[in-house]
């Protein structure tokens, strides 16, 4: 994106009304939280550490360009746009995760220690590869890992493994998915013996759920899907040529 002056002034502005809405969601969220009497579920303070993120994400840090030159702001929002993935990720992972109806044990890390270790790898190399092409141009705007053979073999590397690591993360979640639905699917089928009420009442609940995990899905896919096509379009139009295919 080239971003000029039209698109700043509506970047600016837009940030400048969500900082305030965000932040107060995020607070009452959180106290919220705090006046029940159980201990949040994981998948609670997943969408707390989501909202911080998205909070951090808004504040309006352009404002301090006006009066000094920050060149590090470009790198603080690729990192603040990890985060937000990050956590997105986690989020639709636990969601689907943790509505497996044949689950024994709930509301611990160590259940999903794998995905998240394949998140956590992902948002790694993009990280690491973020540092060596945007971190060093603060120094040298003209720098560009793809300008020697072997820093193109690096970044390819890197990108790959990223994607490797998407996917994987994708298998796993429709992996879920299969099971929290047929989790729910024999659920629906052991009501046959109870009250009419009851019975439609609980049809509705595995209903709406099932919607909720399709639609985590699709987002997840389309999430993944483009963030391969990204980094397939990176392979294959930076750097030297054409001199390595991804293919």
């Amino acid at each position: 994106i080239h971003q000029n002056g039209g698109f700043t002034k509506v970047w600016v502005a837009q940030k400048s009304v969500l900082f305030p809405v965000l932040l107060s969601a995020t607070l009452l969220f959180s106290r919220q939280v705090r006046l029940c009497d159980s201990l949040p579920l994981l998948i609670t303070r997943v969408i707390q550490a989501l909202g911080v993120v998205n909070v951090i994400y808004n504040v309006p840090l352009e404002y301090i360009s006006l009066f000094a030159d920050i060149p590090q702001l470009r790198v603080w929002y690729d990192c603040c746009t990890g985060m937000f993935y990050a956590a997105t990720a986690v989020l639709w992972l636990l969601f689907v995760g943790e509505h497996r109806m044949d689950l024994d044990q709930r509301n611990k890390f160590s259940n999903y220690w794998k995905e998240i270790t394949a998140i956590s790898i992902c948002c790694f190399i993009m990280f690491l590869f973020d540092i060596i092409e945007r971190g060093l141009q603060i120094a040298d705007p003209f720098h560009s890992i793809w300008s020697t053979p072997s820093g193109e073999y690096t970044a390819r590397a890197l990108l790959v493994v990223s994607a490797v690591c998407a996917s994987f993360y994708f298998l796993v979640l429709l992996y879920l998915m299969v099971r929290a639905v047929l989790s729910m699917s024999r659920k629906r089928a052991s009501l046959v013996n109870v009250g009419r009420v009851r019975q439609m009442y609980y049809e509705g609940l595995i209903t709406r759920f099932k919607v909720m995990v399709y639609g985590t899905v699709v987002c997840g896919l389309l999430t993944v899907v483009m963030f391969i096509l990204s980094t397939l379009t990176r392979c294959t139009t930076s750097g030297g040529g054409g001199r390595i295919s991804c293919k």
